[in-house]
Parts: C-alpha cells; structure tokens; sequence
C-alpha cells in the first residue's frame, strides 16, 4: 500500500492586466505562497494547465473575468468541461460587483468571488481555505483510488481462494467415490 505524499500546492492567476498579476502574486507570495504561475488570457491559462502534471499540477485558478477573446466566465466552462480540470478550484477576481455576474460565475463552475480592488486579508483567506479544501479532495481521492484497489486484489484472491475450495470439493468427491 504506497503512502499519499504531502506536496507544494501550486496556483494559477490568469488576469491580462499584468498589473493585476504582479498585485496578485506579490500578496500571495508575501503570505508564503511561492508557488505562483501567471497567465494573461485563457488561451495561455489552458497552456499553463496542460503543462503542469503531477507534482506541478495546479491546486487553484484565480480567474478575472473580463478580459478579450475569451472571457474569464468561457475560460471557466472550458476548464470545468476537462475531466482532469474540474477539481481545481476557482476563485473569480473581478472589477464587477454586480449580481449578474456572481450568479454567470457561479453558473459557469467557479468556487468563489472576490471583487477588486483587493482586501489582502479576505484574498488570503479565501486561498487558504481554497487550498484546505483541494488538499483534503485530494486525500479523499487518493484513499477512494487505494480501496479500490485493495477491492480489486481482494476480489483476485477470493476467485483463487475459490479455485482452491472447488479443487478440493473434487478431490474430496473422487476420494468418497474410492
């Protein structure tokens, strides 16, 4: 049985005003978050994605919305409609307050909102927890994949452990019939 491995989380701020990213990533990386890729359209967003694997995948999105060609609310639909993607969390950064766009956020499979200009405080707040909750997704799937594994072996030893039983049964028959 192999062991589930602590490891760096890492995050993905996807903003295509570079000002907004630096801001971003300097908050973060003054609260120990150091793990920080940037993106500045959703076109690099999915790039960033697909290049991090394994122990560089990435544990959570901060997604503006308005921003040209693809906007943040159609980055969100791509990314949820990707089987490996939809457990990343995503928390929206956005200059729009209003009630429409949370609820098209939402709608759209993102986690949380947060609206600019930025409180340091709540914005890492919200990526801690955000972070707890990947974490602990994490574990949770690990440990579904190792039972179901152990299911598997199980099952494989029980059909030998039958095979055995049955070859015994016709060894006990033919012994009777002796």
């Amino acid at each position: 049985m192999s062991k589930h491995v602590e490891r760096k989380m890492n995050l993905l701020i996807v903003d295509d005003a570079p000002d907004n990213l630096l801001l971003l990533e300097a908050i973060l990386e003054t609260e120990g978050f150091n793990s920080i890729t940037l993106a500045e359209s959703a076109v690099e967003a999915y790039a960033k994605l697909e290049e991090a694997r394994g122990e560089l995948a990435i544990d959570l999105i901060l997604m503006d919305i308005m921003m040209p060609d693809i906007s943040g609310i159609e980055a969100i639909k791509e990314i949820r409609s990707r089987p490996e993607f939809q457990d990343i969390p995503i928390l929206v950064v956005s200059a729009r307050s209003e009630t429409g766009a949370l609820v098209e956020a939402f709608n759209a499979g993102a986690v949380d909102y947060l609206t600019k200009p930025i409180n340091e405080l709540e914005l890492v707040a919200r990526v801690r927890s955000m972070l707890r909750l990947k974490s602990e997704t994490d574990h949770r799937k690990f440990h579904e994949q190792e039972l179901e594994e152990l299911a598997e072996e199980l099952d494989q030893k029980n059909k030998a452990l039958q095979r055995i039983l049955d070859e015994l049964n016709e060894d006990l028959e033919a012994a009777g019939k002796m």
